[in-house]
């Protein structure tokens, strides 16, 4: 189940002058896969709660997020994830190794030293960061790491 609506992706694409081509139900359902990949800070609201969000105890900036909201930064992250695999970036399709070198002659194929295997999304990931579990909170002197 998707966080943003189609009407809140289009306007989110607009925005950003992105005209998209697929079917915005299933790329908003591809998007939330991807966020409800990740873990977060803080607890779901309501033990059986089937997604991550709303979540009880997420402190962003030294601010407690209200537990009965998705925070619009979330939903902002899966809009630019959707909009990411309506470019053909899917975070959780699976993704070939680099190559470093490719022969024809008596193929042969050598992949890129430490290549990573998965999509690098830096705009999603920024947007999530403030979120995601391990991320440092709050500004200036006191960190907090949770």
């Amino acid at each position: 189940m998707a966080y943003s609506t189609t009407a809140e992706l289009t306007a989110y694409a607009t925005a950003r002058g992105i005209t998209l081509t697929g079917d915005l139900d299933v790329l908003l359902t591809k998007a939330s896969d991807y966020i409800e990949s990740l873990s977060y800070q803080g607890d779901r609201y309501v033990l059986e709660q089937v997604n991550a969000w709303p979540r009880m105890n997420v402190v962003i900036d030294n601010y407690l997020i209200p537990s009965d909201i998705v925070p619009q930064g979330i939903k902002n992250a899966e809009m630019q994830v959707a909009i990411e695999i309506d470019g053909g970036n899917n975070p959780i399709g699976n993704v070939d190794r680099a190559i470093k070198q490719e022969s024809l002659g008596e193929l042969s194929v050598t992949y890129m030293d430490s290549a990573s295997d998965k999509t690098r999304l830096a705009t999603v990931n920024a947007l999530l960061k403030p979120y995601l579990k391990g991320a440092s909170i709050g500004s200036g002197h006191g960190l907090i790491r949770v």
